[in-house]
This record gives C-alpha cells, sequence and structure tokens, in this order.
C-alpha cells in the first residue's frame, strides 16, 4: 500500500486508488503522513482539525476520522492490513510503514547520498503536482511542503548538472526547469541551470530572454544584479554562435516527448502585463510547449475570436487560503488558493490565470507568471493555487489575476478577475 501526497492526496494498492472525500478526513491523514513513521498524539490531531471550534470530546472526534480511514483502508486490501498499516499507539496514532510506504519517502531515498542521474530522474518522476495537494493546511502542513519543496528544487538542480555534465540534456528537462523558475523567480541557481540548458540545447534566443527576466525581477525586487557566475554565463552565449539541439542517445534515460520548438517572442510585449510579466509569460511559455499545453501552432481557438466567448461566465466563490488583510512576514512563502465556479455553458480548457501588474504597494510579492486553471466543465467548481514569496519590504502588497488563453489574451475581459491583498510585515 503506497501513501502519495507529491501531488493530489492519493492511497493506492495493487492497482487501485482512493482518497478521503471529506475535508476532516483528508486533514487526518495528512497530519500523519507530515510525521511519517511516529506517533501523532491525539491532543495534536484534535488541535490541528478543529482550530477554532474544538469537539466537545475531542478524542471520540478523532477515533471517529481514525475509524473512517481504517474503513477506506480496508476498502482497497483487508482488515488485517488496515490494522497493520494505521497504529493505535498510547494517547494517538501512528503511520507504520514497515506494512506501507509513501511516495515522499521513496523520494527523500532517491535523494540520499550521492544519487545517480537515474535516481534522481526516479525521485523527480514521482511528482504529480504541488506537495499535499488537496490536504487542509496546517502548520505542520506548511512547514513540510515548503521543505519537501526545497529538496525537489534540490534534486531538479543535481539532475540538471547530471545532464549538463554528460551533454545530454533531454527536452523534458526544460518543461521542469521553466515550471520551477517561474515558481521561485529569485532562485538564481535554478535560473542558471534553466539558461545553460536551453542554450546547450541550441535554443539560445530563450535563454537569452530568461536571463533578462531575471535580471529585471532581480532589479526590481532586490536592487541586485545577477550573480558574476550567470553574467558570465550571459555574455558566453551573447558571443557564442547557437549549438545543435541535444537529444539522448539510444536507450538513453526515459523522458516524456521532446516539446516542440517554442514559437518566436512577439515584436512588442502586451501593455496590460507591463515589461516584466511580458518577458516572464515569453520564459512561462517554454514551461507550457514542454508540457504540451500549447502548440507552436497556438490555441485551437483562433487568434480573432470575439471576447467574451458568448456562454462563457465565471464566478469567484472565496478565497480558501490568505484572506484579503492578512498578515506576512517578509520573504515568506505562501499559497494563495482561489475557488471559482464556471457558472457558463463552455467548458474550460487550456486556461490559466495571468498576473497583472501591482496595483498597490511597495513590494511585488514575486510569484508565476501564470498557472494553469484544471480544465472545467459547465457548473463545476475548481480551486485555482499559486505559489507567493512575500515581498523583501514591509507594505501593502496586491496583485490581480485575470484568466487568459496561452497567448496571454483574457476570456472574461469585462470582469475584473481574482486578486490577493497582503500586508507584509518585519
Amino acid at each position: 500500500m503506497e501513501f502519495r501526497v507529491l501531488g493530489p492526496l492519493e492511497i493506492a494498492h495493487e492497482g487501485r486508488s482512493v482518497a478521503p472525500t471529506a475535508a476532516k478526513d483528508r486533514a487526518f491523514l495528512g497530519e500523519l503522513l507530515a510525521h511519517p513513521g511516529r506517533p501523532v498524539s491525539t491532543g495534536h490531531l484534535a488541535d490541528r482539525l478543529w482550530p477554532e471550534r474544538p469537539p466537545s470530546d475531542p478524542v471520540n472526534a478523532v477515533q471517529v476520522r481514525a475509524s473512517r480511514l481504517r474503513t477506506l483502508l480496508r476498502s482497497l486490501s483487508d482488515a488485517d492490513t488496515a490494522r497493520e498499516v494505521l497504529r493505535t499507539r498510547a494517547g494517538g496514532y501512528e503511520l507504520d510503514l514497515d506494512h506501507a510506504t509513501s511516495d515522499l519517502v521513496s523520494f527523500e531515498a532517491a535523494a540520499s547520498g550521492d544519487p545517480t542521474r537515474e535516481e534522481l530522474y526516479g525521485g523527480l518522476a514521482l511528482w504529480r503536482g504541488a506537495p499535499f495537494d488537496g490536504i487542509p493546511r496546517s502548520p505542520c502542513m506548511e512547514t513540510q511542503a515548503a521543505r519537501v519543496e526545497e529538496l525537489r528544487l534540490s534534486v531538479l538542480e543535481a539532475y540538471a548538472d547530471r545532464c549538463l555534465e554528460e551533454h545530454d540534456a533531454p527536452a523534458a528537462l526544460v518543461a521542469d526547469l521553466a515550471e520551477q523558475a517561474a515558481r521561485n523567480p529569485l532562485r538564481e541557481p535554478l535560473h542558471q541551470r534553466l539558461i545553460s540548458v536551453l542554450h546547450r540545447s541550441g535554443r539560445s534566443a530563450e535563454a537569452l530572454t530568461c536571463y533578462e527576466r531575471l535580471r529585471v525581477t532581480l532589479a526590481d525586487e532586490l536592487g541586485t544584479d545577477p550573480q558574476p557566475e550567470l553574467r558570465r554565463l550571459h555574455q558566453e552565449i551573447l558571443a557564442e554562435p547557437a549549438r545543435e539541439e541535444v537529444r539522448l542517445p539510444a536507450g538513453g534515460t526515459p523522458t516524456a516527448p521532446a516539446a516542440p520548438e517554442a514559437p518566436a517572442a512577439p515584436e512588442a510585449p502586451r501593455r496590460r502585463f507591463g515589461r516584466l510579466d511580458a518577458a516572464a509569460l515569453a520564459c512561462l511559455a517554454v514551461f507550457l510547449l514542454g508540457l504540451g499545453w500549447i502548440s507552436a501552432r497556438g490555441p485551437e481557438e483562433p487568434a480573432h475570436a470575439a471576447r467574451p466567448v458568448p456562454g462563457d461566465e465565471a464566478r469567484f466563490d472565496a478565497d480558501v487560503t490568505i484572506p484579503d488583510g492578512t498578515s506576512v512576514r517578509v520573504g515568506e512563502r505562501f499559497v494563495k488558493t482561489w475557488r471559482l465556479t464556471n457558472t457558463g455553458t463552455v467548458p474550460w480548457r487550456g486556461r490559466f490565470l495571468a498576473r497583472q501588474p501591482s496595483t498597490a504597494g511597495t513590494g511585488r510579492c514575486p510569484s508565476a507568471a501564470g498557472v494553469r486553471v484544471p480544465d472545467t466543465e459547465p457548473g463545476r467548481t475548481v480551486e485555482v493555487s499559486v505559489e507567493v514569496t512575500a515581498s523583501g519590504t514591509p507594505g501593502r502588497c496586491t496583485v490581480g489575476w485575470k484568466m487568459v488563453d496561452a497567448n496571454g489574451e483574457p476570456y472574461l475581459p469585462h470582469q475584473t478577475g481574482v486578486s490577493f491583498d497582503v500586508h507584509v510585515v518585519p
């Protein structure tokens, strides 16, 4: 039996998978997975599951959640396995990883010691999305998620180094690096590897675009220039002719299908995104192309299609996390999640939320330039999340987001979109 938390929460066994449906059940399992192989006290579980209004009998309330989890485990296996996996300990509960495993444990094992390129690749292949996705957030969840994300970036950087050392850069690596660079706009080592891999793959123009994006971001956010090593790399790219794209040799490490070549950057950035966001979207396009979300031919919908599309409507339902007015620390990383409902008659396909220029505050609170909106049928509700880093100086930070296609054209120009509004404090 395997517990999977490197993406949407699920439990898999013998080709089948299930996931708790109730938020409290997901929170209960999430807290156990945040303390793998260790007992978690009933008091801790009760505090995390009911932080504001504890039940009159916390012990019984937690026992109910444990019973519900065992029932779910039995739906995949049998009663004995369910008892062996979820153990009752003195004053609490524990997931016994001698009788089960988790993708997180497997990933940490792949990242330990001096892993080979194949081991690093295998660890990265375990990721299916944001860690602990779908689990209500608690301090333990936030701490564990931040730790695992940091480890993921270190593994991705190490894997890129191995590929560069072997002069063998898979096309899928570009997509992975571009995605993480967009989510971590101030992490220079990550951007350096993205720029190097693009250049080694014969995509020097895109490498220069990503360098410019980083340079502008560092200047706006920190008032600094890229590190000397990055500046030297930039000069090397300017001075050297473009190299032919490096392809995998026969029998090499398996990768996703090669991405099509990115289209040429537009002659002028779209004004509504501003200078930085236009560069960020150009770099983000590398990521979208690598994942196959858009093609070199452009979106299926004609570029001249009238907007809004008839029957296309959206409703903002709630700020799931970080309500407006929330105070965050300088440099703190947080995840903003909005809940939206497709109230129209048009399915949402291949859509994104694109960041708009800051409208207030002393800092930009850097984040990815755009995030994918999961495909959503009419009448269905969806949650969209973006990872944000609080600005480096105190003040108010307000950023709006609008629904766009892969080219940055708004789907609902008559609607204001969504936003986050936080107070950055020392």
